[in-house]
Parts: C-alpha cells; sequence; structure tokens
C-alpha cells in the first residue's frame, strides 16, 4: 500500500499522488511538501525537488497501472 500525505490529503496510490502533483503544477503552487509513500520519506522544498518527485510519481504510476514493464527479454529467443 502506498500511503503519500500533502497538507491533510492521503494518498493511497502513485496515480493518485500524480495527480495531485499535476494539479499542483497547474496552479503553481510549490509549497513544502513532507510525507511517505511506500515506506519512503518524501519532502521537496524547491521547485527542482518537486519536478523529481513529480518524474518519480509518474514512474511508479505507469509500473502500478502495468503501462510500463521492469521485464527484460532475450533477444534472439536467448541463443545468443
Amino acid at each position: 500500500m502506498v500511503i503519500a500525505t500533502m497538507a491533510t490529503s492521503v494518498f493511497t496510490t502513485w496515480a493518485n499522488l500524480r495527480d495531485a502533483l499535476l494539479d499542483k503544477l497547474a496552479s503553481r503552487d510549490f509549497a513544502t511538501l513532507k510525507g511517505n509513500v511506500a515506506g519512503n520519506a518524501i519532502e521537496y522544498s524547491s521547485q527542482a525537488e518537486f519536478m523529481q518527485l513529480l518524474d518519480r510519481a509518474r514512474t511508479m504510476a505507469a509500473l502500478e497501472t502495468g503501462q510500463i514493464s521492469l521485464r527484460v527479454y532475450a533477444q534472439n529467443g536467448g541463443r545468443g
């Protein structure tokens, strides 16, 4: 389970966090965020850190929804 807090909101998925960050980006609201996502402490206090968190949230949301995969497939049927 993924939980992040932003002000008084709780996010249970990376997709929810990504969407909230995109809303903040649209409104140019880069206020400091402190929280926890999947047991990892997150915090940003600058626009650059915000963008790094948004990139990570986008990647994790894509993994969560199956839009990308970390699976590696062998070329040539694995015969070299």
